[in-house]
């Protein structure tokens, strides 16, 4: 007897992997209950829409990194970039006086969204709206960072181009615990002390609610340029390095049919701020590096807080609160006064006054009957400050 095998059974038996002698039988899967935590609103609805790349920094992983604040969790993420990135030395002499920020991709601050559980944090006030300041997201009250590195601009807008940051709280907490952290440098400078403290009460299975609270407090110490060999000045003459500015102390001075810029005080420079350099031999340089900050004073306290009901089984309630407060200080060096910053008039000085170097114009084949423009810098009034609070 002879038996033909249908058509539809060696499709299966294909499908499969079913054929010969091999037989294989299953067996009943159980099923398992899998948590899912959403967080925002956005729930995908295609079945056949794939996964956005997402990669996940829990609690442990930073703390096992040696992360002590949340600029520093920016260097973990593999899609930041250095280019777009924004620190508090950078915003020095700018409207960005103590603003720290992420750039996705290198995209910039301004194309990088950063949630705080799944909310927009509104935007740095300094900033001009580039972004969000990640000082005042308390590091001590993190579970989870978790970092969308594709770009959302679909779904928040055209702020998330260069992907999502959506930094993640705590949802419960119980018990009380301390953190002392203190830097400092071999060389002194630029030290750093940290103070955080956390308090929970209350249990969500048991009691129904929960509570908790965190604070924290920053100190930034500033590191003075010329404190360092490699920052001292911004004259290395063996380096082919000379960015020392013309506004200078004793003024240079200009015009008055003189051929270029000189100095009638050189080679009697203001010491160590100003000196003759190799390209300009005949002025008074000034040597900005030695009067700024590498790293400016900072303060900053933060205080986060959060209270969860139970309501039933499936419906929790929340309150959540928080509050930031930073004190920056940075300095740059005096203001320099000649025309190139009054723009209107320049800053000259007359024949016949006290102070009009006549002889010195004349010796330089110059015409001692005309005004001549100062490049001066105001080194009594001392640096230029901006506090931000």
């Amino acid at each position: 007897m002879k038996f033909q095998r249908k058509k539809l059974a060696g499709a299966l038996a294909y499908a499969l992997g079913v054929g010969g002698a091999f037989v294989f039988v299953g067996t009943p899967v159980q099923a398992v209950d899998i948590k899912v935590d959403v967080t925002g609103s956005n729930i995908k609805r295609l079945e056949g829409e794939g996964a956005l790349p997402v990669q996940t920094l829990t609690r442990q992983d930073l703390q096992n990194a040696g992360v002590t604040d949340v600029g520093q969790i920016i260097d973990k993420i593999s899609a930041s970039q250095s280019f777009g990135n924004f620190n508090e030395t950078l915003g020095e002499g700018s409207n960005f006086v103590g603003f720290n920020a992420a750039s996705l991709r290198g995209l910039g601050s301004q194309r990088t969204l950063v949630l705080l559980n799944g909310k927009r944090i509104a935007a740095y006030a300094l900033s001009d709206s580039s972004g969000v300041d990640l000082n005042a997201i308390p590091f001590s009250a993190l579970e989870r960072v978790e970092v969308l590195k594709d770009g959302a601009s679909a779904i928040y807008g055209t702020d998330a181009i260069a992907g999502v940051i959506n930094f993640i709280t705590r949802t419960d907490y119980t018990g009380a615990e301390v953190n002392i952290n203190y830097l400092d440098t071999e060389h002194g400078g630029g030290g750093q002390r940290r103070y955080t403290g956390t308090a929970g009460w209350g249990d969500l299975t048991k009691d129904k609610w929960n509570a908790w609270i965190t604070a924290d407090y920053f100190e930034q110490a500033s590191l003075r340029a010329s404190d360092r060999q490699i920052s001292k000045t911004a004259y290395i003459p063996e380096l082919g390095i000379d960015r020392t500015s013309g506004n200078s102390l004793p003024a240079n001075i200009s015009g008055a049919g003189m051929p270029g810029t000189r100095n009638p005080s050189n080679p009697g420079c203001l010491a160590p701020f100003s000196f003759p350099t190799l390209r300009s031999p005949k002025q008074c340089r000034f040597d900005f590096a030695s009067v700024i900050d590498t790293i400016p004073p900072a303060q900053k306290t933060s205080i986060i807080g959060r209270a969860t009901f139970q309501i039933n089984p499936d419906h929790q309630a929340f309150i959540e609160a928080t509050y930031f407060h930073g004190d920056y200080t940075q300095a740059i060096s005096p203001t320099p006064v000649s025309g190139a910053f009054t723009f209107i008039l320049p800053v000259q000085i007359a024949p016949g006054t006290a102070y009009y170097p006549a002889a010195f114009i004349a010796s330089q084949g110059g015409d001692p009957t005309k005004p001549v423009n100062l490049s001066f810098r105001g080194l009594e009034f001392g640096r230029r400050t901006d506090v931000a609070k």
